[in-house]
């Protein structure tokens, strides 16, 4: 049991701690509460940066591999592996040859390639969720019940459909 609880624990105490040393600075000025944060905020880029870097090197592998070998909807995976170079290429931060995330292409490709993916995937995750909150809340009690509605409104809230035809009774988006 103790290994369990500590499992849990150990992680929610990290999560808690440097949240607090992100939050806090915004509230009160203590200047080593500040240079500890401002030296979190480094070592967080670093680590995104790898991320991203590792996450490009297995897209590479796996989908180099795919193209490779033509295995199953292969075109799709040229497709992702062209993108990604071109995406890596036009955003490249170099506004004396006008590169960068401001540039007219690379915003082009953002607003009408990456945010129409973005909500397709989204509506596609709605449903996912829809099926498998009616699956696990079968409404058996007004617990459940409760927490089944709470979810639809969440999901719906974020819905385009739903705040545009009824805006008074959404002000802001809600976020799970």
């Amino acid at each position: 049991m103790s290994d369990v609880l500590r499992r849990l624990e150990i992680p929610l105490l990290i999560t808690a701690f440097c949240a607090l040393l992100q939050v806090i600075p915004y509230y009160l000025n203590i200047p080593v509460i500040d240079s500890a944060s401002a030296t979190m905020r480094e070592w967080m880029l670093l680590i995104v940066n790898m991320a991203v870097f590792v996450g490009v090197i297995s897209l590479g592998q796996v989908h180099g591999k795919r193209i490779q070998r033509r295995g199953e909807n292969w075109p799709y995976s040229v497709v992702l592996i062209a993108f990604m170079v071109f995406m890596a290429i036009v955003g490249f931060p170099l506004e004396s040859i006008g590169l960068g995330f401001k540039n007219e292409q690379y915003l082009f490709m953002f607003n009408n390639i990456l945010n129409p993916l973005g909500g397709t995937m989204y509506s596609i995750l709605a449903f996912f969720i829809t099926s498998a909150a009616y699956r696990a809340f079968r409404a058996r009690n007004w617990e459940a019940a409760f927490v089944l509605v709470s979810g639809i409104i969440v999901v719906m809230s974020n819905a385009p459909l739903f705040t545009s035809s009824l805006p008074f009774l959404i002000k802001g988006r809600i976020q799970a």
